[in-house]
């Protein structure tokens, strides 16, 4: 890492200091000299800046003989990111720590409310919670927003999305209004889950990695030569408008036959409720309550259940086929999961393994690797609080 010793690069250097202490701590001076190649009095005047911004703190270490060294460590403990996931069910609201620690997380149910109502739902969560934990306005460092859909900055609008409540909203003007303190972030979903593949679950081992996210709708997230690749007009990524099925189903886009009406977890949960309707035989009827949702049909489909069976193969089997396409598209090293694969085992992948057989691949070594992460309920506000935190890094 190169750090110059120019004053008009002072925020420069800093940053780079506490970014090398945040990833080494504890760490002492003459190691963070070591690391960044640079004289001990540049980092001593740079550590002290920061210590004085109560970013860094210092502490002695035990003794192994001679005088005890003093090390540094990052300071998050008592500063705060609110992060957030809109989904068409639910709100995901979290605060954490800057040391990546989660203080505390509440869902909010969605049951058909507009924007308007479920905005003042946010508002009184975050007073509660600011107030429980006794956090002022000043410790909040950042706000992020995972949305389902397209957001379009210069809009402040999000596009094609499956949630209704979302529609012709300004949402950064609107969560300004009770989160005017804080710079607000807002992306996609998938592009905030494939960074934080990239970024922190992965470290950065992969340099061509796609993460797609399959829950109401079907998003993607695809990192290009170590870069989030959007596109130019920032609408990459949405292959759930991918059209599979010559004669399927018409979709919220307008088109008809798109990935996502029949692989997404609603598609399969409409698909199952018409079956059902229709007088088609489930075990299921004989341990849960009617209307099934995609979790019980997993948990027939994973017990046998004929009808949990097919519905969840015409699934896959149309999502193998978009899949194929976009391997042979961007080339991927690995594919992450998730949403309605986190409740999956590894015979899913395997499967899917199986079915990608058939598809071209100009050598057997270029197939990409697959994974799921499996059930994992923090998963997106981790992603979103990740992103943020580094947002915050390289503008602190």
């Amino acid at each position: 890492m190169e750090i110059k010793n120019s004053k008009a690069l002072k925020r420069h250097n800093q940053q780079a200091v506490l970014s090398e202490i945040i990833k080494r701590q504890p760490i002492s001076r003459s190691n963070l000299t070591q690391e960044l190649d640079v004289s001990h009095t540049t980092i001593s005047y740079l550590v002290k800046d920061l210590m004085d911004k109560e970013l860094v703190v210092e502490m002695t270490a035990d003794s192994t003989g001679g005088r005890p060294p003093k090390l540094l460590s990052f300071k998050g403990d008592n500063k705060y990111i609110i992060s957030m996931s809109f989904e068409e069910r639910k709100i995901a609201y979290a605060i954490y720590n800057l040391d990546i620690e989660l203080i505390d997380k509440e869902i909010i149910e969605v049951n058909n409310e507009l924007f308007v109502d479920l905005i003042k739902k946010i508002e009184k969560v975050s007073k509660l919670k600011n107030k429980e934990f006794d956090i002022n306005e000043e410790q909040i460092f950042g706000i992020g927003v995972s949305v389902p859909g397209i957001y379009k900055e210069y809009k402040d609008l999000v596009i094609n999305s499956t949630t209704h409540y979302l529609g012709s909203i300004n949402l950064k003007t609107e969560l300004n209004k009770i989160f005017n303190y804080a710079p607000i972030y807002i992306d996609n979903d998938a592009n905030l889950s494939v960074y934080y593949e990239w970024s922190h679950m992965l470290d950065k081992e992969y340099d061509n990695l796609i993460y797609i996210y399959v829950v109401d709708g079907i998003g993607s997230g695809i990192i290009v030569n170590n870069s989030l690749y959007t596109g130019s007009h920032g609408n990459a990524g949405e292959i759930g408008h991918m059209k599979v099925k010559s004669k399927g189903k018409k979709c919220i886009c307008g088109g008809q036959g798109c990935l996502e009406t029949i692989s997404s977890i609603k598609a399969i949960e409409d698909d199952f409720k018409k079956a059902v309707d229709n007088g088609e035989y489930t075990l299921l009827n004989d341990i849960f309550d009617s209307p099934f949702d995609y979790k019980e049909i997993i948990t027939g489909y994973l017990n046998n259940d004929k009808l949990c069976k097919k519905i969840i193969n015409r699934a896959i089997k149309y999502f193998v086929r978009g899949l194929s396409s976009i391997i042979n598209i961007f080339d991927p090293q690995i594919i992450v999961l998730g949403g309605l694969f986190d409740e999956f085992n590894e015979d899913m992948i395997k499967k899917i393994n199986n079915k990608l057989e058939n598809s071209y691949f100009p050598d057997e070594n270029d197939k990409p690797k697959i994974i799921n992460r499996g059930d994992q309920q923090n998963y997106q506000i981790s992603a979103v609080t990740s992103f943020i935190f580094d947002k915050w890094k390289a503008n602190f």
